[in-house]
């Protein structure tokens, strides 16, 4: 992903957890997987470069404007 001219890689975690039950038969399957966020890390792809994110609202900070990036990061408290 571009921002602002700057190359950057977006990585998001999240845990499965997985629920399995044994049947009638004997044999054991998956009945429900449910995905659980953790977090997103937005980096630089390229050393020495930086990333200008206001971490309180998500906006990419540079050139005297901000820009909207849909990122819902936690505001400081």
């Amino acid at each position: 992903m571009d921002i602002d001219g700057v190359q950057a890689d977006l990585a998001s975690s999240c845990q499965s957890q997985y629920r399995a039950e044994r049947g009638h038969d004997g044999v054991w399957r998956i009945t429900r997987i449910t995905s659980i966020y953790e977090k997103d890390t937005l980096t630089p792809a390229l050393p020495n470069t930086h990333l200008a994110i206001d971490p309180r609202c998500g906006h990419a900070v540079g050139h005297g404007q901000g820009r909207r990036l849909g990122l819902r990061l936690p505001a400081r408290r």
